[in-house]
């Protein structure tokens, strides 16, 4: 089987006519497309086949609503067609088309629904001219359907559906049954013989209401005018847009078109956006180049109407569309080569030979795959040749090198260029260019060292080592290697020895710079021990570097004692001797408290045992002008310092102090303990 295409809108702008092309199958499964394009009238838009001149091969009918007729193509014995000269003009709108033999004489007549003349038109085939080869049609024969709304389309369809035998030898005609859309009315027209001859009566007119007939509405298309290729554009591009002409809907109701443009190569030009308002007769595509992309890609722009109900999409979409294609051509341009330069290079005028790694960075071809074939030159650095013995070069993988002349310093311009062979065609650059500066330094200007305390005030530990932390910091000129010695030493006061360091030594060393360091730390481990001591301080001092200065040479550190002494209970002073029932005696009126290492004594205790005495001994605080008692608390100069227990009989008496109570208080405390016997 093949297919005959019928094309509404014109092949290009010269006419306004459609067209019928035919795909032809090949047996295989398959269609081919003719090269032919055979002409029609305006907005064809319907099509049926049949023999019409009886010579066994198929012929076209075809509507052309704008043109308000019928055009007969005629089926050649080359498989190909010719359009018949004369044409069959209908009453307005010819839409819907059919075929059949309405006057049982053997040919195929003609049907054409009418959407604008709401009416039936009928074309009876009565054989060829014999000079044209044309077949010829009697005169247009319309049939009203009576009064409904404009432009309501008028499906139709041909057969014998009341099955009279009116017809020659008993053979029935064929009737029309037609269902205007958007109504519920199915309208029958009965064929029967009029005058000797078949005809379709206006009183055949019959109709049946009330019906649910679902007709499908004919999908009317959009169109616009041809799209033609824009010229080629370059890489990197900005944004390209593209005006569409010509733009008209399908069905003059109903909501705006909806615009989309698709690409065929993403990785060149990404979908495009479209612009269209609503009632214009021109859209707007807009699309921009993927940087550093070539090549071609095809964009696809799509139209589509929402057709009769008005909605887009859905199960039985009845959707207009309408496509057309251009291509866009991305030229290529070649990239400048890519690099990244440190900004400065700084060293010394009696520095030497210089070789700085990665001073130049990201070297590379620039673009995209397509540029990496190219081949780069070697870089070019250009100075003033005055200030180097040996002048600045960059290697291929981006070290540069020089030796600066020791008789001259000053911030050296550098300026470094690399090329590739790209070429510079449609614009495009095969070179690229960035400064430098070369920082050459008096002798004068070497680095400045100086240190500080990081983490060296702390408790020494009870054994082992405890690491104190000092960092020596280097600035200015930091290109090179350099060395700084340090020694430590103690304090002038209660100042750290030799024996608080690990090797029984005061440390000392050298603390060495590779270059570019700017940042060292020196780790000094101190002994530790159980020995009740004060805190000792000790001094790193920063001496003799190999170049430069030391602004900050000395920084402080401090060993804090972590052992506790216990209290000292000097003389109590000579033998008291009682007498019995003699009442209370102070006991300890001369005796003495010191501490070496505490302030307060929180929690301390003062314990008083009479280890030979009787049931009747007792032991209390003597009240004085500073030391009172109320209760079992002990108090200074009306200030709680404290609680008591026990001293009846052998209980000993033991004072416990709180966070008032210093050696002088608790001594004045002792002091005031009394003896008695009352036996």
């Amino acid at each position: 089987l093949d297919v005959a295409v019928v094309h509404a809108v014109p092949l290009n702008t010269n006419t306004p006519n459609g067209g019928v092309t035919v795909l032809k199958g090949n047996g295989s499964g398959t269609l081919v497309k003719e090269a032919a394009y055979y002409q029609v009238g305006a907005l064809a838009i319907d099509a049926v086949t049949a023999d019409f001149n009886g010579d066994s091969r198929a012929d076209v009918a075809v509507a052309n609503f704008n043109s308000n007729s019928i055009s007969i193509l005629l089926g050649q014995s080359n498989g190909t067609f010719r359009v018949q000269t004369s044409i069959l003009g209908t009453a307005s709108g010819a839409f819907d088309i059919a075929v059949a033999d309405v006057d049982n004489d053997g040919d195929a007549d003609v049907f054409a629904s009418n959407l604008k003349d709401r009416n039936i038109s009928i074309f009876r085939n009565i054989g060829l001219d014999a000079v044209t080869g044309d077949v010829r049609f009697e005169p247009l024969e319309n049939v009203g359907l009576g009064q409904f709304s404009l432009a309501q389309r008028m499906p139709l369809v041909v057969a014998n559906f009341d099955n009279d035998v009116s017809g020659p030898a008993g053979t029935g005609t064929v009737d029309i049954v037609t269902i205007p859309q958007e109504t519920d009315t199915l309208h029958v027209l009965k064929n029967h013989l009029i005058n000797g001859s078949h005809r379709v009566a206006l009183t055949g007119l019959n109709t049946v209401s009330g019906k649910d007939f679902i007709i499908k509405p004919a999908i009317l298309p959009p169109s616009f005018a041809t799209i033609a290729n824009p010229p080629s554009i370059v890489e990197d591009e900005d944004e390209q847009s593209i005006d569409v002409l010509g733009v008209t809907k399908g069905r003059a109701t109903g909501p705006s078109l909806q615009f989309t443009a698709t690409s065929s190569n993403t990785s060149l030009i990404s979908n495009p956006v479209v612009d269209f308002v609503d009632g214009n007769s021109y859209a707007t595509i807009r699309y921009t180049p993927v940087a550093d992309a070539n090549g071609t890609a095809v964009i696809k722009v799509r139209a589509v109407d929402a057709g009769a109900d008005q909605v887009f999409g859905g199960a039985n979409s009845d959707d207009g569309i309408f496509e057309r294609s251009f291509s866009v051509t991305v030229l290529p341009v070649n990239d400048p080569p890519t690099m990244t330069v440190t900004a400065v290079a700084t060293v010394a005028q009696n520095g030497g030979a210089q070789s700085i790694t990665n001073f130049v960075t990201g070297i590379g071809r620039g673009g995209a795959s397509d540029e990496t074939g190219q081949t780069l030159s070697s870089f070019g650095v250009v100075a003033d040749a005055t200030y180097f013995t040996v002048q600045p070069a960059i290697s291929s993988v981006g070290t540069l090198t020089f030796t600066p002349n020791s008789a001259k310093s000053g911030l050296v311009p550098v300026t470094v260029t690399l090329s590739d062979n790209g070429g510079k065609a449609r614009g495009g650059s095969n070179l690229t260019t960035r400064p430098f500066s070369i920082n050459i330094l008096p002798i004068s200007d070497g680095p400045v060292f100086a240190i500080a305390s990081t983490s060296a005030s702390k408790s020494e530990g009870n054994s082992g080592t405890t690491p104190f932390t000092f960092t020596v910091t280097r600035s200015g000129l930091t290109t090179g290697s350099s060395t700084v010695n340090y020694a430590v030493t103690g304090s002038a006061t209660s100042g750290a020895a030799a024996s608080d360091f690990s090797g029984n030594v005061l440390p000392s060393g050298t603390v060495t710079f590779a270059a570019g360091e700017t940042s060292k730390v020196i780790t000094i481990n101190v002994v530790g021990d159980t020995t009740v001591e004060p805190n000792e301080g000790l001094i790193v001092t920063l001496s003799t570097p190999s170049a430069g200065t030391i602004t900050t040479a000395t920084a402080n550190g401090t060993i804090v004692n972590d052992e506790s002494a216990a209290p000292v209970i000097g003389s109590l002073g000579s033998t008291v001797t009682y007498t019995e029932n003699a009442g209370r005696v102070l006991v300890f009126s001369t005796a003495t408290i010191t501490d070496a290492d505490t302030t307060l004594f929180t929690n301390g205790t003062l314990t008083i045992t009479n280890t030979n005495g009787q049931a009747t001994d007792s032991l209390a605080i003597v009240p004085t002008s500073l030391v009172t008692v109320s209760g079992s608390n002990v108090l200074y100069m009306g200030t709680v310092i404290g609680s008591f227990t026990g001293g009846t009989a052998k209980t000993p008496l033991v004072f416990t102090f709180n966070n008032q109570t210093n050696a002088a208080r608790m001594q004045l405390v002792l002091r005031a303990i009394g003896f008695s016997d009352s036996s």
